[in-house]
Formats: structure tokens, C-alpha cells, sequence
């Protein structure tokens, strides 16, 4: 039986919420999706970017937090290393001081010493997923790419980060006349 596997349980939970018994999957999906930039969900204790080291040998496991703030969320990396070692990851997050509310800066995260620096989109902007685009040899050599979501004026843009300097003004901003509903990661099977 094909299926979806979602990671989200806020969208999970405001769907079992809002499905009137008639109306279509898809339909419901698009509707929680256009308004998801409003939840009031908690961002204490939702996500930390956490490095596991697992040593294949023996089986013993290392876990380290490795950023500050809270509500980490799509870590990223260049995807030349997967399956090697890395330095610096991308993520949306917040702010220590954010209690409440979706991600609003994107974040490049080194592994290696914990620094998190930070592109902030607040007060009335959420950000995606961002993906690391490699432009040069260099690990951090590329733009970080996302859509983020204008409240004020129910519009998306995409939005590129040069990864070197993530706090720099953007690279480029494409405006859309449109939204487009906040994504999910997951991964779909036909078993």
C-alpha cells in the first residue's frame, strides 16, 4: 500500500484537527500548510542539532549538542561529503529568546567548535529548508538556499545566502506573486 512518512507532528496534529469528514486529502493538506505560519507551538525543547559519533567496533555511541538557540530544524550539509567527515551544517532555527513560533533565521552551524552564525528574517519572515548549493572546492564554498515566507504580505520569496558570510545581505532575492505552503521532509514508499 503506497504511503507517505511525514516528519512533522504539528502538522500531523493540526491535520486530525481540521479534517472536516467530507473534504480531500489534498485539499485539507494545501489549507493547514497556507496557515502553518501561525502556529503558537512552543519552540523550547522542540529540536537541537545534536552529532552522534557511533563507533561501528564496539557500537558505543557519543552524543553532542552542537549550536546554541533553540527549535533547530533541516540540518543540511555540503552533499559532496556524505559519509565523510564535515565541518559546517545549515539550519533553520531561532533565537535563544524565541519561546514561541516557527523558525525565522537561517544558521551555519560549525561542527567542530559549535559557533552558530546566523541570517535573521524577523520580525514577519519563516524560513524553509535551506540546501547547500556548492559553487567552489571549499567546504563552505556555495549559497545556501531557501523560501521564506512574507506574513505582511502573504508572499514567498526565494532567498540565497553566501555560505562563507550567512549573516551578509542575501546574494539574491526572487520574489514569487505567490505563497508557497511550507514543505515537508519525509520519504514516500509504494510497500
Amino acid at each position: 500500500m503506497p504511503c507517505a512518512v511525514l516528519n512533522d507532528s504539528e502538522v500531523t496534529k493540526r491535520l486530525r484537527s481540521w479534517a472536516p469528514a467530507p473534504s480531500p486529502p489534498a485539499l485539507t493538506i494545501g489549507r493547514v500548510l497556507r496557515d502553518y505560519w501561525r502556529s503558537d507551538w512552543p519552540a523550547e525543547g522542540m529540536a537541537t542539532l545534536t552529532r552522534l559519533r557511533i563507533e561501528t567496533g564496539t557500537g558505543r555511541v557519543e552524543s553532542r549538542a552542537v549550536a546554541s538557540g533553540i527549535s533547530h530544524e533541516f540540518p543540511k550539509f555540503d552533499p559532496r561529503r556524505v559519509g565523510k567527515p564535515y565541518r559546517y551544517a545549515y539550519i533553520a532555527c531561532n533565537p535563544a529568546h524565541a519561546t514561541r513560533g516557527l523558525q525565522q533565521q537561517v544558521g551555519k552551524v560549525d561542527v567542530e567548535s559549535g559557533a552558530l552564525t546566523t541570517h535573521d528574517f524577523a520580525p514577519d519572515r519563516y524560513v524553509g529548508e535551506p540546501y547547500f548549493i556548492p559553487t567552489g572546492a571549499g567546504e563552505d564554498e556555495g549559497v545556501v538556499v531557501t523560501i521564506v515566507f512574507d506574513a505582511a504580505s502573504q508572499l514567498s520569496a526565494i532567498v540565497g545566502l553566501d555560505a562563507r558570510d550567512i549573516a551578509a545581505k542575501p546574494l539574491f532575492t526572487a520574489r514569487l506573486k505567490h505563497h508557497v505552503p511550507y514543505g515537508l521532509h519525509g520519504c514516500f514508499s509504494r510497500d
